[in-house]
């Protein structure tokens, strides 16, 4: 069973997850931790994750039509364990926020 999916209103770490994870990323390619998620306002769940390189902390959207998984269709983010590794990759959307393009689970 996986853990519990607050909304961010409610989340317990709600100040620390607004002031440390940046809704701004870069393109690329980014290997990460899984740090926590919580649900968003729309039909989108927000994903936490550190860049194992650089520490740097992000947070990007998935979307129910897509099941919670990135655009490539790959790992669901729903049910992820915190602290799962990951290749990520990242490209700008038409509108000029990030675009959560694919999840590639990395060896422990």
């Amino acid at each position: 069973m996986s853990e519990k999916i607050y909304g961010l209103v409610q989340h317990p770490a709600r100040e620390t997850l607004d002031q440390e994870y940046s809704p701004i990323v870069a393109s690329g390619e980014f290997s990460v931790t899984f740090d926590d998620r919580a649900w968003g306002k729309s039909t989108n769940l927000f994903c936490y994750f550190t860049d194992l390189t650089s520490g740097q902390k992000y947070r990007l959207s998935v979307f129910a039509r897509q099941n919670y998984r990135p655009y490539d269709n790959g790992v669901s983010f729903r049910d992820a364990p915190f602290g799962s590794r990951y290749k990520i990759t990242i490209d700008e959307s038409k509108n000029g926020l990030p675009k959560f393009l694919a999840a590639v689970i990395l060896p422990t």
